[in-house]
């Protein structure tokens, strides 16, 4: 019996001799937000995933450009359309657009003083530009379209307040003649 007792002595002491050697593998240090990052960023199933690179570049705004056209004249009187004309478009000597004084009006054409005193004689249909707040500057692009009236219906009939149709330039000439007949 010394025997069994000394096989079994010996062979329990192998047992915890091994089991201290063997190395644990289901404890460990707690893990952090680190090692899980790689995966919240290449999550593909994330519907609020937007792209995998950081964007540093800053975006620019466009620029703002203010326009103002010389449409023609009736008589002693010049048309405009754009940014700063009177809310009726048209102007007689001696009246402002934009810091500019109207110094002359003939039948093709418009003499305008700036505000550095500069004169400068606009053609039919010429357009005045100005990027930011730099200075106005004559445009070699052409004229903008002129824009319906905000008066104007969607079928292209004038309400009663006496706005031109979206017909096109020509019928607003038209209809500033007839009110110019008219005064």
């Amino acid at each position: 019996m010394n025997r069994n007792i000394l096989i079994t002595l010996l062979l329990l002491s192998l047992a915890t001799g091994l089991k201290a050697a063997a190395p644990e593998t289901n404890g460990g240090a707690a893990l952090d937000w680190s090692a899980f990052q790689a995966i919240a960023q290449k999550n593909i199933f994330d519907p609020t995933r937007v792209g995998g690179r950081s964007r540093t570049s800053s975006v620019r705004k466009a620029a703002v450009v203010r326009t103002f056209t010389f449409r023609g004249t009736i008589d002693d009187t010049a048309l405009f359309t754009g940014e700063g004309t009177p809310r009726k478009g048209y102007v007689k000597p001696g009246d402002l657009i934009n810091g500019f004084k109207v110094m002359k009006i003939t039948l093709h054409s418009v003499k305008l003083t700036g505000p550095d005193g500069n004169i400068l004689v606009l053609k039919t249909d010429d357009t005045m530009r100005r990027e930011e707040d730099g200075p106005w500057t004559k445009s070699d692009q052409a004229a903008p379209p002129p824009v319906a009236s905000s008066d104007t219906k969607t079928d292209g009939s004038a309400t009663s307040s006496g706005a031109a149709p979206a017909g096109g330039l020509n019928d607003v000439l038209e209809k500033l003649r007839q009110r110019h007949k008219q005064e």
